[in-house]
């Protein structure tokens, strides 16, 4: 993967897995439940969405060897 993609995946991962963090503290210590319903769940789509995109991107570029997240390939080698 190229830098631009990693920083996007860093950003996307953190998005879908740091700002609930952030809110389910922030839930803990004010005891108000309305921070962690409509805080998680606009960033868990949007982690969600770049997650889907920077995936799609590797594909298309052919940098998605690296990946753990790469799904099944089809060209000739595996057939």
């Amino acid at each position: 993967m190229r830098n631009s993609t990693m920083v996007a995946l860093f950003v996307s991962l953190f998005l879908l897995l740091g700002f609930p963090m952030i809110f389910m503290i922030l839930t803990m210590f004010t005891d108000q439940w309305i921070y962690l319903v409509f805080g998680s769940v606009p960033s868990i789509m949007t982690g969600t969405a770049g997650i889907y995109f920077i995936l799609q991107h590797s594909r298309k570029t052919g940098t998605a060897e690296d990946t753990a997240l790469e799904g099944p390939r089809n060209d000739e080698t595996f057939k």
